[in-house]
Formats: structure tokens, C-alpha cells, sequence
């Protein structure tokens, strides 16, 4: 007696619904009598090749594969395997893997060759064109992924040395079928695939198999032992065990090596212009700040990000929640490497992934991050990935995209944002000098929306460009000295003691008490945290030329201009005071271009 789910499924078959029988066979399965019918459909095979009959293979050396479970005779399942590959281009022996399992649906040859063609082309275009850096690829992001989950067995294979290079691309290229022990079982395998929305879910079947003989191969005594050890085939009771947890590992993996991994199967433009050359020089998995905090986001990703730079830099402007470890420093100093691999033992235990950037990656020289994904690696920490272009990337999501904040930034300290303002101001200014009225156009294309609503004087445009170059330059050193000379807290503290300043509340999503000091050059906002000051943000005045008030919010400025740092509103506790202040010091800067 069928079921209402099974009489739902036979009656998609006979009208076709792809759809129906895609996702009613992912829940029952797909049943053995049906795969003579579900297989065509759902790989849309409408008519079966038309087969050239002078074109057949020896097929001895196929003979290793059978397995006696098929109705008609031996010799007649090699003729018709013989007809099949002689007929398909790629591996003869990755074409026998596909064709002799579908050998035993009962199906004319020519609809066989038509499915073996259309899996090979869909789940694995390599077998097409054999490709140095395809196969280099392959091997690369199959180790990449088994450290990332499982480091100790890549430490293990590194010691008994030994190579399975071809081991892994014969398996991907294979589909893994001949890990598979019995027909029935190879097409179970087929099953999964077909239903699987990932397309490469037969890597990830490869790689939980060797993760999953993990205890086994720890004690491998040598590399031969190790290479006998994966070859133990997969029995049918074992197989729905190995895909579940292909599929848990494909859902607990970076959504970036995942794409890398197809885009080298495919040998896309995307793999020859940045993925190998990227996966390739580095030793652990690349991730794109864009894919990461989607991963976060979407799949629900708990992140702990480290920034190898620099204080200084760390300092200027991070990832919201990242960790500073100077990896400059661990070489000189490598008790603090140790402190910090303490501190975060208990990561070790958890499902968090661990993402470490610099100012760019490991591609350049200058980076020295790969120590600490060494150091982590070789303490036993998994799940430890590089950010593709470390901050120097996210930044650039951070000026051009929402949802990518970076905490603590200083317009003026921030390594990027100085070396693209530098670069700005200095551009702009050889713009201005001679174009005369063409030089206020030339500005609303470089600030944008931001500049384009202001009312500047022409005559005006190099003096105050300059003028901000120049008072950015003097804060600068201001800082420097500060740092030099005393605790923030305390510079701060002495400050108010001479300079302007009111209490007043940033106003935005999250609202913030801070305290505004002004000195001549810059509006300091700074907050009092555990009775001592930090600050939150410097502006220089020169900045603040456009603000605006409303009857309904007394008491509340609104300074609009270029960000990061503007626009910016905010309650002030005397604001007929502060509006005294800025005007005192406009006067002032004008007397002194008078003069």
C-alpha cells in the first residue's frame, strides 16, 4: 500500500512537476524503482544521444569495478560501457564510475550516455580539460578545508609526508564513487547529489570521509598506512551517516572557500585572475569580508576577529569587536603571542570561527599575520580563516556599503583614510589652481552629494583646502605629542582647564552623553567611562562650516558635511554658548586671512 507522499510523487513523475518530485524525494528518498524515471527528469534528459557505433573502448582495465549485481551478463554491461565512453569526451575511467551504476536502471544506452554526460558536465567540468592549476586548486582547498575543521590531521599527513594529491582529484573527478562499496550504495550517492542544492557536496563527501577515519589515521604509522586507511570503502549503512555530515561541514564552512572551491572546478575567470594565486600562497582559508558577516548574519556564524596590526593602528579604527595582537611583535616578543593563545583557550572547545586580518593579507610582504594563524594552527585552534585583503578591504565596504561600521575610527589617524585624503586634497588642489570657475564642479564630483549642497566662493576653494591639509597636519602632531607626554585621561583633563567646553549628547540610532571640548583648530568629543575620559571622535573646525537648526528641537545642532565623521547631530547643554564659540573662532580665521 503506497502513501499519500509516494502517490504525490508518482503522479509529478507521469506529468513531469520537476519541482514536486525534487522536494518530495529529498524527504522520502528516492526510491529504487523510480530512478529509472526521477534520474531523467531531474538532470532534463529528453531524448538519449544519438551513438556513434564505431566508437568503443577497451574495457579490461573496468573490469575491477563490477560488481555482481546486475541482471543481464558481465559481457553485456561491458559492451554497453564501452559504447557509452567511446561516445563521451573526459577520463575514460571517471566516465566508467558515472556509467556503471546507471547501467543497472534498465535503460536504453543511448539515454545512459545522455545522463553520464550531463553529471560529468554538471558536478565535474574538469574531467573535460585536465588542468595543472585546476588539479593544484583542488588539492590546495582540500587541505585548506580539512585544517579548518580538523588541523591535527593535517599535521599528521604532514609528518609521515605523505602525497595525496592524485588520490583527491581521482575521487573528485570520480564523484568518490569507488569509496562507495556496492552499486546500490554508488547510487545512493547519485540520490544525494542530485537532490542536493550544492553542487560540490560530493568534496565535502570526500573530505568528512577522511575526517570522519580521523581516529584511525592519527595513529598511522606511515604514509602507506595512511593511504590504505582512506581507501576503506563506504558501506550502504554508512553512506547516509557520511553525507549527513558532508552536508553539516558544507553548513559549518566559510561560504567563500565554498565558492573558491567551485570557481577552481570550473576553472572560472574569477579562479585565473585571484583565486589561485591567492589560496596557493597562503596556509590557511581565505574569507571576503562581504561573505564572512553574511555568514554571521545568515547562517548564524559566531566570529572572533583578531587584528594583527599595529596599537597605533588599532587604535585609529577596527572591526567592531576585534581583538589587537601586534604579529609584529611576536617574533621580539613572543611571551605576548603565548598570553594571548591563553586567554583564548577556551575557543577551542567551541564552534567559533576564528578571522584574522592585517592591513591587506599575506600577499603582501610587508604583512606579518601568517604568524599568528601559525601560532593558533599549531595550539590546536580550528576554524581559523585570513581576511582577503584584511582592513584594507573591509574599510572599503565601510566607505561605500552599509552595515560594515568600524569602531573607534579617526578621520585623522586612520592609516587609509589619511593616505586617500592625502591623496584627495592633493588632486583636488592641482585641480583648482587653474581651472578658476571649474573648480567647484570638480569638487562635487570628488566629495559627492556632501559638497555639492554647499555654497563655497570660488575664490575660496584652494585657501580652504589647504587650510584643512593644514590644520589636519597640526592635530596630528598634537596627538603625537600628547601620546608622548602623558595618559589620555589626564591630556584631557588638563585641557578643560583652559580650553571651551560644554556637555552635550550625540543624537542617532543609539544615543551618547559626551563632553565637547573646543580648541582652535578642533572640536573634541570625548565620554567619561570608570572616572576616566576617552575619546570618541576629533573634527577639525574647518569641517564645520554647514550646520543647521529647528525650532522643534531646541538645543540641537546639526553638523552636515563629508563622512565618516559627518553628518553629525547633537544636543548641546548650551548651545547659544557653543554657537558663540564657532562664531569667535570664524572671525578670527577671517581676520587672519585679512591680514
Amino acid at each position: 500500500m503506497t502513501t499519500p507522499i509516494e502517490e504525490l510523487i508518482k503522479n509529478a513523475i507521469e506529468i513531469k512537476d520537476i519541482f514536486t518530485v525534487k522536494e518530495m524525494t529529498r524527504i522520502t528518498g528516492i526510491q529504487a524503482n523510480q530512478r529509472n524515471k526521477i534520474y531523467p527528469l531531474l538532470l532534463g534528459i529528453r531524448e538519449g544521444m544519438k551513438l556513434n557505433m564505431e566508437k568503443v573502448v577497451e574495457t579490461d582495465k573496468f573490469l575491477p569495478f563490477y560488481t555482481p549485481i546486475f541482471s543481464s551478463n558481465l559481457s553485456e554491461i561491458m559492451k554497453s560501457l564501452a559504447l557509452i565512453i567511446g561516445n563521451l569526451k573526459g577520463d575514460e575511467m571517471a566516465l566508467a564510475q558515472v556509467a556503471l551504476p546507471l547501467l543497472s536502471l534498465d535503460l536504453e544506452t543511448d539515454q545512459i550516455c545522455s545522463l553520464v554526460d550531463k553529471i560529468v558536465n554538471l558536478y565535474i567540468p574538469l574531467i573535460k580539460e585536465e588542468n595543472k592549476e585546476v588539479v593544484e586548486g583542488i588539492y590546495v582547498i582540500f587541505n585548506l578545508i580539512i585544517q579548518y575543521h580538523c588541523p591535527e590531521l593535517i599535521k599528521k599527513f604532514t609528518e609521515v609526508k605523505v602525497d595525496l594529491k592524485q588520490f583527491v582529484v581521482n575521487e573528485v573527478c570520480m564523484l568518490c564513487l569507488p569509496l562507495i562499496e556496492s552499486i546500490q550504495g554508488k547510487l545512493q550517492l547519485i540520490d544525494q547529489l542530485l537532490l542536493s542544492s550544492d553542487q560540490m557536496l560530493h568534496f565535502y563527501v570526500l573530505i568528512s570521509h577522511i575526517i570522519l577515519l580521523k581516529d584511525t589515521l592519527l595513529k598511522a604509522p606511515s604514509a602507506e598506512a595512511v593511504i590504505s586507511g582512506i581507501n576503506s570503502k563506504i558501506s550502504e549503512d554508512e553512506i547516509k551517516k557520511v553525507v549527513g555530515f558532508a552536508k553539516a561541514l558544507v553548513s559549518n564552512t566559510p561560504i567563500s572557500i565554498t565558492k573558491q572551491l567551485f570557481a577552481c572546478i570550473t576553472n572560472s575567470p574569477q579562479y585565473q585572475r585571484w583565486v589561485y594565486s591567492t589560496i596557493t600562497t597562503g596556509n590557511v582559508a581565505i574569507v571576503s569580508p562581504k561573505d564572512i558577516f553574511a555568514d554571521k548574519n545568515s547562517r548564524g556564524f559566531s566570529l572572533f576577529l583578531i587584528d594583527g596590526r599595529n596599537r597605533e593602528m588599532y587604535l585609529s579604527g577596527t572591526i567592531p569587536g576585534a581583538i589587537n595582537i601586534d604579529a609584529s611583535s611576536i617574533q621580539s616578543e613572543p611571551e605576548n603571542i603565548e598570553n594571548f593563545i591563553k586567554d583564548i583557550e577556551g575557543l577551542k572547545k567551541s564552534n567559533t570561527h576564528i578571522v584574522v586580518f592585517g592591513n591587506t593579507d599575506h600577499r603582501d610582504a610587508v604583512e606579518q599575520i601568517q604568524q599568528i594563524m601559525i601560532w593558533l594552527i599549531k595550539n590546536g585552534f580550528k576554524h581559523v580563516s585570513e581576511l582577503h585583503n584584511g582592513f584594507t578591504g573591509y574599510h572599503y565596504l565601510f566607505d561605500n556599503e552599509k552595515g560594515f561600521p568600524v569602531e573607534n575610527h579617526s578621520l585623522t589617524n586612520c592609516s587609509i583614510c589619511r593616505k586617500q585624503g592625502v591623496e584627495g586634497v592633493n588632486n583636488l588642489i592641482r585641480a583648482t589652481e587653474n581651472v578658476g570657475t571649474k573648480a567647484f564642479e570638480f569638487a562635487k564630483g570628488w566629495f559627492g552629494t556632501a559638497v555639492a549642497s554647499m555654497t563655497v566662493k570660488e575664490s575660496d576653494n584652494v585657501k580652504d583646502v589647504k587650510d584643512i591639509q593644514q590644520e589636519t597636519t597640526q592635530i596630528q602632531k598634537e596627538e603625537k605629542k600628547v601620546e608622548g607626554n602623558k595618559e589620555e585621561s589626564d591630556y584631557y583633563e588638563e585641557l578643560m582647564k583652559t580650553e571651551f567646553h560644554m556637555k552635550g549628547e550625540i543624537i542617532g540610532d543609539k544615543n551618547e552623553s559626551v563632553i565637547v571640548i573646543g580648541t582652535n583648530r578642533e572640536m573634541i568629543l570625548i565620554n567619561e567611562v570608570d572616572g576616566k575620559y576617552q575619546l570618541i571622535k576629533k573634527i577639525p573646525l574647518v569641517l564645520l562650516k554647514k550646520i543647521s537648526l529647528k525650532k522643534a528641537t531646541p538645543g540641537v545642532v546639526t553638523f552636515n558635511g563629508v563622512p565618516p565623521h559627518l553628518p553629525l547631530t547633537i544636543k548641546f547643554e548650551n548651545v547659544k554658548s557653543f554657537l558663540q564659540f564657532l562664531k569667535s573662532k570664524s572671525v578670527k580665521k577671517e581676520n587672519k586671512k585679512t591680514d
